[in-house]
Formats: C-alpha cells, sequence, structure tokens
C-alpha cells in the first residue's frame, strides 16, 4: 500500500468520525455549528470526552492537556493536566499532550518522551510519533510507563 493511499484511508476515517449526527442541544447551538462558528466551549459541550487514567484520574478533554510527573505552572499553557505519581520514573515530566479540535475531534501527541506513548485503537498498537498530533476515538487507550488512559465519551 502506497503513503498516499494510507494518508487517504486516514483522512477519511477522521472525516467519519467528525461527520456524526449531532447530540441534542439548543438549537442556537445547533445553528452556529453546523455554521462553523461555535467557541470551544460549545465544541466541548456537543462532543464531550474524558480521559480516564488508571490510578482513577479523569480529565475532561478541552483544547490543551497534558499528562507527566512534574507539576505545571501558569506558563505551561494547558487547561488541565493530569500529575502522574512514578517512582520508577517511567513517565516523563512532561509526557504526552492531549486535546480537542474547534471541530470537536481529539489528538494526543508525545512530547518528545523518553519511554514513549503507545496508542491502542482498533485492535492495533502503535508508538506515537515525537511531537505529531495524532488522532483518537472513543474507546482508544494510551499506554506510558507502567500506566494507561482511555478515551471516554460523555452521554
Amino acid at each position: 500500500m502506497s503513503q498516499s493511499s494510507i494518508r487517504v484511508q486516514w483522512d477519511r476515517a477522521a472525516v467519519e468520525r467528525i461527520a456524526r449526527p449531532l447530540p441534542s442541544v439548543p438549537a442556537t447551538t445547533q445553528q452556529r455549528f453546523r455554521a462553523g462558528r461555535q467557541t470551544p466551549h460549545e465544541a466541548q459541550q456537543l462532543h464531550g470526552f474524558v480521559m480516564e487514567f488508571s490510578d482513577g484520574q479523569r480529565v475532561a478533554v478541552t483544547a490543551r492537556c497534558g499528562a507527566g510527573r512534574m507539576p505545571v505552572t501558569a506558563r505551561d499553557g494547558y487547561d488541565a493536566f493530569a500529575l502522574l505519581h512514578d517512582p520508577s520514573q517511567q513517565i516523563s515530566r512532561r509526557h504526552f499532550e492531549f486535546g480537542m479540535t474547534s471541530m470537536g475531534q481529539v489528538w494526543v501527541m508525545d512530547c518528545d518522551s523518553s519511554n514513549g506513548t503507545w496508542l491502542e485503537s482498533h485492535g492495533s498498537r502503535t508508538q506515537l510519533p515525537k511531537l505529531a498530533r495524532v488522532s483518537m476515538a472513543a474507546g482508544d487507550v494510551l499506554r506510558f510507563g507502567n500506566m494507561h488512559a482511555r478515551l471516554v465519551r460523555l452521554g
């Protein structure tokens, strides 16, 4: 299979995940969404997701979130951050970021971690490329160090 053929299939799969029926929301929000004028907050209401970590943390997926073992500061610019306790130090200080586009598509990106981040999706397991966003779908699992996190759709 050629590189361009794989890219077309990936693009088609991403569009199919985005092009799903809208849940019940007030008509004004639906109208703005169809016109492409929704705010990030409205996008999150329409496409609610949470990242559930194996240590019990739940982080609502917003525009830009992160996970790692080092506490964040305001300068880091995260909407939310999962502070992970890892005495073995298999998890990097800033291990990965995840978030949601204005169209409701969830993404994940390995932040050049030492031990990598693995995505389990549709029965296959792939190591994430460093510093590149990759699309996620509900039910996908991330594996990092001795932990994991699952993307869950709300509602």
